[in-house]
């Protein structure tokens, strides 16, 4: 073995390489540490920026006079408008009368959906309301939707505009089916009165009413069932503005229709 290398000049050496890898280790040790410390500011953020949010535009909507006995339908647009994927845990609407099925359980983020809310009104009476809640990741507080009607016994009788049927039965039969129905409209008022519905196109069925009427006097209106829907059972509604004059307040009037099969 040659000890040369032992020699002060050679262990000189070797300790300054031994002191380079151990600086270099070091060194890089640090650099780790400060990589792995600017990772985890970046993924934090990353996380802090994209959050979830739930928006529910028109979350107030009146059915004005309503029957009992029937089904009023309102949808609401659920808007994700932030950067990552809304998750709605659960609706809870307060009462078995009210249901909203949801067809998923997510939003993507910037996107929508199209959530429906029946409301039975059973033999209630008077005025009424529904406030459902509805939970989701995006915040601990629910979201909230505030539904209220005046329920009658029925709207034939009702002031200052009466419909007659104010049900709108589009039964199916083994034998026969009714595909539509038509509806006679009153104004009972001393004031022309003027007519619009204010919720969106009924999906199953056309809808026409009187655009207005003069004092006293009465329209006719119809509901028909759409080919691709003749098949299928549904409960749906519409919600119709009167106003009979610029002094009177206005008024409105929830009409239910269903569609029911017997005897299948």
């Amino acid at each position: 073995m040659d000890y040369c290398c032992l020699t002060s000049g050679g262990l000189g050496w070797y300790i300054k390489v031994f002191r380079n890898i151990f600086e270099m280790g070091i060194y890089k040790h640090s650099m780790m540490i400060r990589f792995g410390t600017f990772l985890i500011i970046v993924l934090t953020a990353a996380g802090l920026a994209a959050q979830p949010k739930i928006d529910i535009p028109g979350n107030k909507f009146d059915f004005g006079m309503a029957p009992q006995g029937a089904v009023l339908v309102q949808y609401f647009w659920f808007r994700n408008p932030g950067t990552d994927t809304l998750h709605i845990n659960r609706i809870v609407t307060g009462c078995d009368c009210a249901t909203m099925p949801l067809t998923q359980q997510y939003i993507a983020p910037g996107d929508s959906m199209n959530v429906g809310l029946f409301w039975q009104t059973e033999r209630k009476i008077g005025n009424t309301g529904r406030y459902p809640y509805i939970y989701t990741d995006a915040s601990k507080d629910a979201a909230r939707i505030f539904l209220t009607a005046q329920v009658l016994p029925s709207l034939d009788s009702a002031r200052p505009v009466s419909f007659k049927p104010y049900k709108m039965e589009l039964t199916k039969l083994p034998t026969m089916q009714v595909d539509s129905v038509a509806f006679l409209v009153t104004n009972h008022s001393t004031f022309p009165a003027v007519l619009k519905v204010i919720t969106p196109p009924v999906e199953q069925c056309e809808v026409s009413i009187p655009d207005s009427l003069p004092s006293g006097s009465q329209g006719m209106g119809y509901v028909k069932v759409k080919p691709a829907y003749k098949d299928k059972e549904f409960e749906n509604s519409f919600t119709v503005l009167v106003s009979s004059s610029a002094k009177d307040p206005t008024y409105r009037f929830t009409i239910p229709i269903r569609r029911k099969t017997y005897g299948k």
